[in-house]
């Protein structure tokens, strides 16, 4: 690009000697450098907000991932609980006592909805096998041995859900659940039944997925028995390593790894409550990286447009670029001191991006910072804050001669409350006390939650009766019935003047105390104050 010579150094002076050239500026570059600078902050803006962007989407992602896979985990767990149920209806038929096994076993068929499950048997206790009811298939004698450790069901007395494992009559994978059979106090049978996988894979199937998602169901020894797509491919196959090994650390987590056929996946996992089974959810990242991708692209695009504008228009798109980086500059210093940012004036969109990126950043300093300096249950000034205002005020009170009081308050059978009603009612009745302590104080004056049901309040350019009449008003106030609370609870005040009482906000905050303890101790629900040590006798 050519910008023509600046009047101030003319082509003859630059000839003579070159001195004109020597320390000069050169128009084209300093536009040029301009531009960068002011597109540099912007593209550094831009990454920072990119990362974020990136940090959210995964977030939504994996919150996304992770309800799903409850959804799932409920819905299966709903199948389970329906077979156990059944189970345990059969076991509680007569018959079972006696031995009475043609009538027992004709009233546990009736038990067992049609298609439930595929097969029923009953053993004995040490394995051996006792009656078998066909339901949908005949059952080897011995199909418990390879379905169930049957100590496991017998010491536990739960029920008890498989691996899953090939079936000797069907030649299928399948699955079986038992409960035990106690006669006389003891165990002595186990009642088991065998299901379909893809009872769990219909479970799965009711969920509506996102495109390319895949929900996957792994048995306690993580292998694969149920999964959205492709399940002749991987049903009986082990899940991929890192899966196996994050299950058999937690019960339920997010980690990121491949699926079986190699797709990236950002993965969350849910463990059954029976068996130790895994509900596995898996969102490609490639979800999330496209669109990190076509983000970037676009600010890349972004910027490049704005240098090569600013290049060619740079006379005129200079004074908006400084004013919208004085702006934001301001944003960030305000920011940076903690204090409320407005959406700076800009003229550039990406600048307002930006300004608006600061303007909620402002609001969750703000939040931080309130909540650094509040209690967190009645959001009144916490001890921090009320020693930074009762400072100020003294200062003032000092430089005035003016009367401060310190108040200490405590509510009385407080204890019961928590101890009858609970701490939840508790709760309610120190945020019921805090709005009466507001109501009860002038707006320049300052209340403060200090611990348990103990405040502390600072009336400014108080006189001695009217600090006892505030007093008084906060007893009665207090006093008042709490809605819920079925036992009484008053208030007790310790009032301190300054500057007969202390200096500083903490004598008189000690003062307050020692005429609290003598409310309480004088019968409660009252105002005391606190009198001035006496003089020492002279001669000591």
């Amino acid at each position: 690009m050519h910008f023509p010579h600046s009047p101030i150094h003319p082509p003859q002076a630059r000839v003579a000697g070159h001195r004109g050239a020597v320390g000069g500026y050169s128009l084209r570059r300093t536009l040029v450098a301009l531009v960068v600078m002011c597109v540099l902050p912007a593209v550094v803006v831009c990454l920072v907000l990119t990362y974020a962007l990136f940090q959210m989407t995964r977030a939504e992602v994996e919150q996304r991932a992770a309800l799903l896979a409850q959804r799932v985990t409920a819905d299966i767990e709903r199948e389970l609980a329906s077979v156990e149920s059944a189970l345990r209806a059969a076991v509680v038929l007569q018959g079972v006592a006696v031995g009475d096994w043609p009538g027992w076993e004709q009233r546990a068929l009736q038990v067992f909805p049609p298609g439930l499950v595929e097969g029923i048997s009953l053993t004995d206790g040490q394995g051996m096998a006792g009656p078998v009811l066909a339901s949908g298939g005949s059952m080897p004698a011995d199909w418990t041995h390879a379905a169930h450790r049957a100590t496991a069901v017998e010491v536990s007395g739960l029920a008890q859900l498989s691996d899953g494992f090939l079936s000797p009559t069907t030649g299928a994978w399948t699955l079986a659940m038992s409960v035990p059979v106690q006669v006389g106090g003891e165990v002595r049978y186990r009642l088991g039944a065998t299901l379909n996988p893809q009872r769990l894979v219909d479970a799965v199937s009711r969920h509506a997925l996102p495109p390319e998602w895949l929900v996957a169901v792994l048995d306690g020894r993580g292998t694969i028995i149920g999964r959205s797509r492709d399940l002749s491919l991987y049903l009986g196959q082990p899940a991929v390593p890192e899966l196996r090994a994050a299950v058999q650390v937690a019960p339920s987590g997010f980690l990121q790894t491949l699926t079986k056929d190699g797709v990236p996946v950002f993965t969350a996992f849910t463990t059954l409550r029976m068996g130790g089974w895994t509900v596995v959810v898996g969102a490609p990242t490639a979800h999330v990286y496209q669109g990190l991708s076509r983000y970037l692209w676009g600010v890349g695009a972004a910027v490049g447009l704005a240098f090569v504008a600013g290049l060619w228009q740079a006379r005129r798109v200079v004074l908006r670029v400084l004013s919208s980086v004085q702006g934001l500059n301001d944003a960030a210093l305000a920011l940076g001191r903690g204090e409320p940012v407005r959406l700076p004036r800009v003229q550039l969109l990406e600048a307002q991006a930006v300004g608006q990126a600061m303007v909620q950043a402002s609001h969750v300093v703000q939040r931080i910072r309130f909540l650094a300096q509040h209690d967190a249950l009645t959001e009144l000034p916490n001890r921090l804050l009320f020693a930074e205002v009762a400072q100020r005020t003294l200062a003032l009170a000092s430089r005035h001669q003016q009367q401060v009081a310190v108040l200490a308050l405590d509510l009385d059978g407080f204890k019961a409350v928590n101890d009858t009603h609970g701490h939840v009612a508790g709760d309610q009745v120190l945020r019921a006390a805090a709005q009466r302590i507001q109501q009860a104080i002038r707006a320049s004056d300052v209340a403060a939650r200090v611990g348990g049901d103990e405040f502390l309040v600072l009336l400014a350019d108080v006189h001695e009766d009217t600090a006892m009449e505030t007093a008084q008003r906060l007893v009665d106030l207090l006093s008042a019935p709490y809605e819920g609370v079925s036992m009484p609870v008053s208030a007790s005040v310790g009032v301190a003047l300054y500057p007969q009482l202390g200096a500083d906000w903490q004598s008189l905050a000690a003062q307050a105390d020692q005429a609290l303890y003598a409310a309480k101790h004088g019968g409660k629900s009252r105002a005391v104050m606190a009198n001035p040590p006496e003089p020492a006798a002279p001669g000591g």
